[in-house]
This record gives structure tokens, sequence and C-alpha cells, in this order.
């Protein structure tokens, strides 16, 4: 991705981000700032849908990373969305939510890592990323059910 058209997604993502606030879905995100991207060409669906989370996911870290050093907001970012917090609705636990991110921002922001992605890489991804899926929602059945049978 050239520099200016770089610099120009990251001003147009921190402009929306900014004006936004709150929690923002990354497919909002993704609609919002569709001319940054990638029309589909030849590229199978899954490939294209990685490389264009990635490239979001990398100018989301980038601005992080440049929030956190100007002390604008704390941009929280997840696996589907993300999370303003201004400096003034900062949560007590910020300085925690920041570093947990630290190992994830690493893998965003070096771009050989979306180099490398093979169509096997990623369908072993989303293969991981929907059992991890499936028993997240298992798990959350379970505590639900647990509540309700006790009165909680």
């Amino acid at each position: 991705m050239h520099t200016e058209l770089q610099d120009d997604l990251v001003t147009a993502l921190e402009a929306f981000l900014l004006s936004r606030q709150g929690e923002i879905s990354e497919q909002e995100l993704l609609h919002h700032l569709k001319a940054f991207f990638p029309e589909p060409r030849s590229l199978a669906v899954d490939s294209l849908l990685f490389q264009q989370h990635f490239i979001l996911y990398h100018h989301l870290f980038v601005l992080q990373a440049q929030w956190q050093q100007e002390q604008v907001a704390l941009l929280h970012i997840g696996y589907a969305k993300v999370m303003v917090y201004t400096v003034t609705s900062l949560p007590d636990n910020a300085v925690a939510l920041w570093q947990e991110q630290q190992e994830k921002a690493a893998y965003y922001l070096d771009w050989q890592n979306m180099r490398a992605m093979t169509d096997d890489k990623l369908q072993s991804l989303l293969n991981e990323f929907w059992k991890k899926l499936e028993l997240h929602q298992q798990n959350k059945a379970l505590d639900t059910g647990f509540c309700s049978r006790n009165g909680s």
C-alpha cells in the first residue's frame, strides 16, 4: 500500500472513530472506508476478506500507537469490533487494555504476515476461529443455564 494512501486511510479512520466513539464493528469500518480497499477480482473471497481485515487492522494499530503516544484516546481493538475511549472516559484498566494488545499489534504491524498468508494457512485459521467461537458460545450457554437454574 502506497504511503500517501496509507496516510489518507489513517486520516479517514481517525476522523470516523473520533466522530463516533464507543463501540464500532469491523464491518461498519470496512463499509465506511470501502474506497481504500481492493475490489474483488481473481482472488478467492476468503483471501480478499483476509487482506481487507489485515489492512484495516494494520492501520487501527498504527492509530492506536499514535493515540497512545499523543494521549488522544484509547483504541481497544477486538476481533470484530473496536472501542474508542476518550481521554475523559478512560476505563480504570486502560493501561492493561492497551498492554494486552501488544502481541496482536506486532502481528498486524508486520506486512510480511499478510504477504505470507496462503489459502491453506487461511483455511486453517478460519477453522480454528470457528472452533473457538463455537466453544465460546457453548461456555456462554452453560454459564447462562447455570445462573438461571440457581435463581441468579
